[in-house]
């Protein structure tokens, strides 16, 4: 017998509505915010992994790599499953100045279960002081 997957949806809401939600309609996710609080883009190499206690050297050698470019004043974001964002880091996020010119920086690994949760806003905030010798990352979540 075939069943139809939007009756299941179905019951699953009027279940939500009436007594609270037994299960989950929708897959958990963590989003990453990446904000420019600076007067220059910011250039952002991260990478995040699957596996909550790798080891910074290993999550870049083999964790998945995230690039942009930060207009000044903008926001990058993304969101990934759960399971597939339990590690993460800035290996490089560089304060172009003039052409290939500025500071750069990176962070410490920040993992699930420690920093953050499953269903987390990670926001990394990227400022300057009025002399832009140095870009600074503060991490929220």
């Amino acid at each position: 017998m075939r069943r139809n997957p939007l009756l299941f949806l179905g019951l699953a809401a009027l279940l939500c509505m009436g007594n609270g939600c037994p299960i989950s309609i929708s897959p958990d996710t963590t989003s990453v915010r990446l904000v420019n609080n600076t007067a220059f883009p910011v250039e952002v190499r991260l990478y995040y992994a699957a596996q909550q206690n790798i080891l910074e050297s290993l999550l870049e050698a083999v964790g998945t790599e995230y690039e942009a470019t930060i207009a000044p004043g903008t926001t990058a974001s993304f969101s990934r499953d759960c399971e597939e964002l339990q590690a993460i880091f800035i290996e490089n996020a560089k304060l172009v100045i003039v052409g290939d010119i500025g500071p750069s920086t990176d962070t410490d690994v920040y993992r699930d279960g420690t920093d953050f949760g499953c269903g987390d806003t990670l926001t990394f905030t990227f400022t300057q002081p009025a002399l832009p010798t140095e870009i600074n990352v503060s991490f929220s979540n």
